[in-house]
């Protein structure tokens, strides 16, 4: 993550994020994350990520882009992470940094399955 989006980075945007996509703050679970703040909820509707982006990195159009594929691809039949609507009913909330930017917040159904690591994973994969 680079320093100037830690920097700008708050408890006050992690609860407005909160607040944008519904979400208890009591559910939540911080996840590892490179470029983004992650982490794991339970909704109403079952478990799902939130993903809190900034500026910097990432543009708000190539993310509402990346969600309307994915809710494509969902219909679809595909086997991906349906993205979930804000309590606005929108795929991207944009939330001012308090400096000259804005964090980005998008949130998506929790992909089923569990972790495994063991030894009947085939070759290459370990």
């Amino acid at each position: 993550m680079e320093e100037r989006i830690r920097e700008r980075y708050s408890e006050a945007i992690l609860d407005q994020a909160l607040e944008a996509c519904g979400i208890d703050k009591r559910t939540i679970q911080a996840l590892d994350g490179f470029e983004n703040y992650i982490y794991e909820f339970q909704g109403p509707a079952g478990p799902g990520v939130l993903r809190i982006s900034h500026c910097i990195r990432r543009d708000p159009d190539w993310i509402q882009a990346e969600l309307d594929w994915i809710d494509y691809l969902y219909n679809h039949g595909v086997g991906v992470s349906q993205p979930l609507r804000s309590v606005q009913g929108k795929w991207v909330e944009s939330l001012e940094d308090g400096v000259d930017g804005f964090f980005l917040v998008s949130t998506f159904e929790k992909a089923r399955g569990e972790p495994h690591r063991g030894p009947d994973w085939p070759d290459g994969l370990l």
